[in-house]
């Protein structure tokens, strides 16, 4: 008798389990996915779109020709199960991606091919990673980059030093004119001409180049302060390059910068403001309205401490490397210059003095002695090591509670814990963190306002 109730009692409870799992697959809607165009150049918008289970975060994965994630984001589904995802192809060595998008086991993926732009739009590269493509200058000073050279031109001289560039280059130097919309800050007086010097390969240099330009010592006196200047039209403003030189003597001021755009040397009286005032920043960026990341990307804009490119874009999707996090940090936690430890990678590097000064600070130690890695993307366990060290925030023993913890490297977990519980740095929908994943513009933004709160 017993045993003829278990039997019933078994067979009962195995058709409400197989009642059960039929349902939920009956409402499991299988993730489809579109790109359009499904051939894009890097930096061109694509739109990931197609079908998911109803009000649901839909994460959208790319992945290169090595496995690496080289973009991560996420978008909620509509009540109906529809769901879209725009994002900028990102500048990869990768001729083919792979784009996922789904949760879990659901996923559906689609091949975006990558092809190199025919059609270069004007203007150079600005500060904060990443570059147009210039005009190329057919008749410009052709640089051997193996050597090195030097461009003299218009009572400027660009120097290029061996090895700061993957190829050889043609560097062109042109006089600006008509200046009445690069409106000067305040207190400002310009006193040498308006140049824009432009290459005909894109991307920024990784070693630093140094730039000098003559000015009008008849226009002010030798108590002004004078310093060389680099124009950002995303934000309006004139920015002050590296390592500021001035020879009254000569008449010439020099600094050092990693990209090309348009220079000027701008004179403040004594009692003025040698630094640029920045702008009220609302809709001069085109790709930010909307974004997750607006309002951090708004504050450190506000602060100086990072800026946008020169076709009026923010990029927010595009990765930082690790010299471009340092500077972040060090502008955005106003840290006082220091001589930390120097990298045998980073003495001719355009962000050498903010990696020394986030050394000194104890906010980066390197891979090893020697090596930094400037031009490395940087990993979000990294980032998270160098953020609670900025916040000085105090380290935990828990462990962290994301799905891949497990992936997350021992000399980062306590970072990663303790960054997570103070709420400033987040897992993704899925409950994973990512620990090797590249960091986007965006989300370094967002980790340090979040520290800074």
């Amino acid at each position: 008798m017993l045993k003829k109730r278990w039997i019933s009692w078994t067979v009962m409870i195995t058709a409400m389990l197989i009642t059960l799992l039929a349902s939920s697959v009956a409402l499991a809607a299988d993730v489809t996915l579109a790109l359009n165009p499904e051939t894009a150049c890097p930096g061109d918008n694509v739109t990931a779109s197609g079908a998911a289970d109803a009000a649901t975060w839909v994460s959208v994965k790319i992945i290169d020709s090595v496995g690496t994630i080289v973009f991560f984001d996420a978008t909620m589904s509509d009540s109906s199960g529809n769901y879209r995802l725009d994002f900028k192809v990102p500048s990869v060595s990768s001729d083919t991606l792979i784009v996922v998008a789904g949760y879990g086991e659901n996923v559906a993926n689609k091949k975006l091919t990558v092809i190199e732009s025919k059609e270069p739009t004007p203007g150079g590269s600005t500060g904060g990673g990443g570059a147009a493509i210039a005009p190329a200058p057919a008749d410009g000073t052709e640089i051997k980059i193996d050597k090195g050279g030097r461009v003299n031109e218009h009572g400027a001289e660009v120097v290029i030093p061996a090895g700061a560039f993957a190829k050889d280059l043609k560097i062109k130097i042109a006089k600006i004119t008509d200046t009445s919309k690069l409106s000067l800050p305040e207190d400002g007086q310009l006193v040498s001409e308006v140049l824009e010097i432009t290459k005909d390969e894109k991307g920024d240099f990784t070693k630093a180049v140094t730039i000098t330009m003559t000015f009008d010592k008849s226009k002010i006196d030798s108590k002004a302060e004078i310093a060389l200047y680099y124009y950002d039209p995303a934000l309006k403003a004139w920015i002050k390059l590296d390592n500021i030189k001035v020879d009254w003597e000569k008449g010439t001021v020099s600094g050092e910068i990693n990209h090309f755009t348009i220079f000027a040397v701008i004179a403040a009286g004594p009692e003025g403001k040698p630094d640029t005032p920045l702008p009220s920043v609302s809709t001069t960026l085109t790709d930010i309205a909307g974004h997750w990341a607006i309002d951090s990307i708004k504050t450190l804009l506000q602060k100086g401490a990072i800026t946008g490119y020169p076709d009026q874009s923010f990029k927010p999707n595009n990765n930082i490397t690790r010299a471009e996090f340092a500077t972040v940090l060090v502008k955005a936690f106003n840290l006082e210059p220091g001589t930390g430890k120097n990298f045998d990678d980073t003495a001719d590097h355009w962000a050498k003095n903010e990696i020394a000064t986030a050394a000194a600070h104890g906010i980066v130690s390197g891979y090893s002695a020697t090596a930094f890695g400037p031009n490395d993307n940087i990993t979000r366990e990294q980032m998270a090591v160098m953020i609670v060290k900025a916040a000085e925030l105090s380290q935990t023993s828990a462990a962290p509670s994301f799905n891949d913890s497990n992936n997350i490297a021992d000399w980062a977990e306590q970072s990663v814990a303790a960054a997570s519980a103070a709420g400033i740095i987040k897992g993704y929908p899925d409950n994973t963190f990512l620990p090797q994943g590249q960091a986007t513009r965006a989300e370094a933004a967002t980790v340090i306002v979040k520290a800074l709160e």
